[in-house]
């Protein structure tokens, strides 16, 4: 995804938040504005629900919030996709 800066997040149809590239490699949140006059905390220890840019420490989940870095390939997906890229480059692992 190179060149992608922040992404929406949507739950059902509705916008959740954003999630935007800091420095460092972290990987910080934003509810939306709409989602928190009637939505729900989506991680209530790490994200509760108030109006604030969440920015996550670089341990456990690498600069990502649990919650998001759940949705993400395990070690081997992570293999699969980096074999792939080389393949489309020419390069072979």
């Amino acid at each position: 995804m190179e060149g992608v800066r922040h992404i929406y997040v949507f739950y059902k149809g509705r916008k959740v938040g954003t999630l935007a590239l800091h420095k460092d490699y972290l990987v910080a949140f934003e509810y939306d504005k709409d989602w928190l006059v009637d939505g729900f905390s989506i991680s209530p220890f790490s994200l509760p629900l108030e109006k604030k840019v969440f920015i996550p420490k670089i341990d456990p989940f690498e600069g990502l919030y649990g919650v998001f870095s759940d949705s993400l390939p395990d070690g081997w997906g992570r293999l699969l996709v980096d074999r792939e890229k080389c393949k489309k480059r020419g390069r072979f692992i």
